[in-house]
């Protein structure tokens, strides 16, 4: 059993309420498809027999869900921070405009929202017009748009204002999707001490007496095998088939020899 596993186990052990994969995602810190794994992994743990018993270990109810979800570039500023106040940052700490264009990827878009909202501007009195930090960009403490991204990528779409999420759609930064969630709690056998069920007995099992204390899949002795191979034409027969076909194609009618009518026909 993976760690993530192990690790959702121990989680579940402390709830008594069913839980949703997207808040086991933020409790856990992973990504949310890592933790639908997981789940689906002990779901099928949960359904080897062990000793004749049906072992279920976590019931699980998939639901579908419409809620906003980062796309790549929202997702780059949810983890290093929005653009402008990167830039602002970068100006701050004296940076000139040519450094920022050359070493940061969003400068130009980083550039003109903080020109908007007033946090740096060109000073003029200075030789070459360089960038500087206004008085409300030195009273900037908090990266309002990379939070509120953070927020959404946690799944509390509730906590971001509807003129915000605005902005962000009209930036291309999230995007609305239907996803899918499941709802995890705990099954009347559930344990945190699972074991993963063998598949196969191996010669290190008999050898070291170690099948004895391992638990193995149940098999299904009435399950069909694998279907044989057809065979193949015998080359003449290839041959035969071929020119058949051909005289088909030419109009032909192929008949059994016992529906032969006259002796202008044969097959």
């Amino acid at each position: 059993m993976s760690d993530l596993s192990h690790r959702l186990l121990e989680t579940l052990a402390g709830l008594n309420v069913p839980v949703s994969s997207i808040d086991l995602a933020n409790q856990l810190k992973e990504d949310h498809q890592r933790v639908v794994g997981a789940i689906k992994s002990l779901q099928g743990l949960g359904e080897v027999d062990v000793n004749g018993v049906r072992r279920v270990l976590i019931e699980v109810q998939q639901q579908q869900k419409t809620d906003w979800v980062l796309r790549d570039e929202g997702q780059e500023i949810a983890r290093h921070g929005s653009h402008e106040f990167r830039v602002l940052r970068m100006v701050v700490d004296g940076k000139s405009k040519e450094e920022i264009e050359k070493g940061f990827p969003f400068a130009d878009v980083g550039l003109k929202k903080a020109l908007a909202q007033k946090w740096i501007e060109y000073d003029k009195a200075a030789p070459g017009n360089p960038l500087k930090a206004t008085k409300k960009g030195l009273e900037v403490a908090v990266d309002e748009v990379g939070d509120s991204l953070k927020r959404l990528e946690a799944g509390d779409s509730a906590a971001v204002s509807e003129n915000v999420m605005k902005d962000f759609k009209k930036r291309n930064l999230v995007d609305k999707r239907d996803i899918t969630i499941f709802l995890v709690s705990k099954g009347p056998d559930f344990t945190t001490n699972v074991s993963k069920a063998e598949a196969d007995l191996t010669v290190e099992m008999l050898t070291k007496d170690a099948w004895k204390e391992k638990k193995f899949k149940d098999y299904n002795f009435e399950a069909l095998g694998a279907p044989p191979a057809a065979g193949y034409f015998h080359p003449l027969m290839k041959v035969r088939s071929e020119f058949r076909q051909i005289f088909l194609e030419m109009g032909y009618v192929s008949f059994k020899q016992f529906e032969l009518k006259d002796s202008n026909r044969c097959e």
